[in-house]
């Protein structure tokens, strides 16, 4: 890395809770993208957001990716919502359980 200035403006797309995407917003870009095999990945149920996947992030032009723990904040193993089943991270809480640590 060196100290300069950047060549463009970075474009953060879910690289963290507050750039995130809803997860019905998710999947309405999924379809108009035209992406059908993919499914929402819910890793924060109380905000219901999406993980963007790669494939998603580089459509986009993306240059951020979000490294967390891969457990959501807090939620269940699987949820339906607008008509696609979503899933959860590995690991994930149930709500009521506190926040894992």
């Amino acid at each position: 890395m060196e100290h300069g200035e950047p060549d463009k403006l970075l474009i953060d797309f879910g690289g963290m809770r507050s750039t995130g995407i809803q997860t019905i917003a998710y999947n309405r870009l999924l379809d108009h993208l035209g992406i059908r095999d993919e499914k929402a990945k819910v890793y924060d149920v109380f905000q219901q957001l999406a993980e963007p996947s790669p494939e998603v992030v580089g459509r986009l032009n993306g240059d951020a990716y979000q490294i967390h723990r891969l457990k959501p904040a807090f939620g269940i193993d699987i949820l339906r919502m607008a008509g696609r089943r979503i899933r959860l991270h590995p690991g994930a809480q149930h709500p009521g359980r506190g926040f894992p640590g």
